[in-house]
């Protein structure tokens, strides 16, 4: 039969058993990253009673030296110093009268993606495209953005999964295009990357205008520059073959000392920094007719009329005939072909005969000078060209 002590003593000795007790496993946890912090708020439940201390304790994927933990006695609490892009297995014990129970269900989480690190942006001129190229540290499970920025807010972009490098397509003339990389990983994304800046292919020249200056053999050649220009080039191709070019910095130039009785077609080209632009065409150029050469003629005595030939000259359209007297008489005839005929001769009279061709917008210099004398007698000159 129990005494009142001795129950007194039991009831005592059940009370220190069950304060001795580990406490249960903490239940139902969960995690909530923010993404511009790159910490993670841990919750959970627990069926223990007050005075319970909880450790929330994270390993990383160096395993246990990587772990970071918090403590409370709250049902939750912050971890933080997270290695971005990767992944945590998270697991809470509980702790009272020093006794801890054993770990939860483990949850596993991955933070906040990585910047990545923009390395290179690679334009491509004549596509108007740029490859940029990056790289990235911790997972790569997620997406990356390109942007690019031009001087007038106008942006263009790309994106790519689980990728390093991606096109950006569209890029306009004259522009300073500054790139940067985001990564993405759920519901996260990363601050920008560093950046870098390219400049595209110059705008091409436009109202080109070439005027042909006869006497001087000069084609004076003007536009108006675009965007991004440092410089220009014009380049003529002629029908002979032969090329002309001059750079400058001005947006005109002269070329000079052109080859006679030639069409030349006329390109501009904007230099950049890295770039050049499309050619830019204005109209040809016609230089003028080339003087006729071996030019000879021959006095009929019974009609008095002198017939005069020539070979044919470069870019002539049509030739005029003169022929002049040391007394003040003159003739002329004019022709497209190679030959004309002097009808108007005064009888007795010598005459010096010349040559002129004449193109589309210039007039060649005179031919050798070949002398007749009129109304005498059959006779026939040739000049020594």
């Amino acid at each position: 039969m129990l005494t009142t002590g001795d129950m007194q003593n039991n009831i005592l000795s059940i009370c220190v058993s069950v304060s001795s007790l580990a406490p249960c496993p903490p239940t139902s946890v969960a995690a909530v990253l923010d993404c511009s912090t790159n910490t993670i708020l841990v919750s959970w439940s627990s069926l223990a009673i007050s005075g319970v201390h909880y450790t929330a304790k994270a390993i990383g994927p160096l395993g246990p030296s990587s772990g970071v933990e918090c403590n409370t006695t709250n049902l939750n609490c912050t971890l933080a110093h997270l290695q971005c892009g990767s992944q945590y297995n998270v697991t809470i014990t509980a702790t009272q009268n020093n006794c801890t129970s054993k770990s939860s269900t483990e949850y596993s989480f991955i933070t906040a993606p990585c910047v990545p690190v923009l390395n290179d942006v690679a334009l491509n001129c004549s596509s108007r495209s740029a490859v940029v190229n990056w790289s990235s540290s911790g997972l790569s499970l997620g997406a990356f953005s390109v942007s690019a920025v031009s001087t007038q807010g106008e942006q263009l972009g790309c994106g790519v999964f689980n990728n390093g490098a991606c096109v950006v397509d569209g890029l306009q003339c004259g522009q300073t295009y500054t790139f940067t990389v985001n990564a993405t990983q759920g519901q996260c994304t990363s601050a920008a990357s560093n950046t870098l800046q390219r400049e595209t292919a110059p705008c091409p020249p436009l109202n080109i205008q070439s005027i042909m200056n006869c006497g001087s053999n000069t084609a004076s050649v003007s536009w108006s520059g675009g965007n991004g220009a440092l410089s220009f080039m014009t380049t003529m191709e002629c029908s002979n073959g032969q090329t002309y070019i001059c750079s400058t910095n001005e947006t005109g130039c002269d070329i000079t000392n052109m080859a006679c009785g030639q069409t030349c077609t006329v390109k501009v080209v904007a230099k950049g920094h890295s770039c050049n632009s499309s050619a830019g065409t204005g109209s040809p150029v016609i230089t003028g007719p080339c003087v006729p050469q071996n030019v000879s003629a021959t006095v009929s005595c019974s009609s008095n009329i002198a017939t005069v030939t020539w070979g044919s000259s470069q870019g002539a359209e049509l030739y005029t005939v003169t022929a002049s007297s040391a007394n003040g008489l003159s003739a002329n005839c004019t022709s497209p072909s190679t030959s004309c005929d002097l009808s108007t001769l005064t009888c007795g009279e010598s005459y010096t005969i010349t040559v002129k061709a004449k193109g589309s917008n210039c007039s060649s210099g005179n031919s050798a000078p070949v002398q007749v004398q009129a109304g005498l007698f059959h006779i026939s000159y040739h000049d020594s060209f």
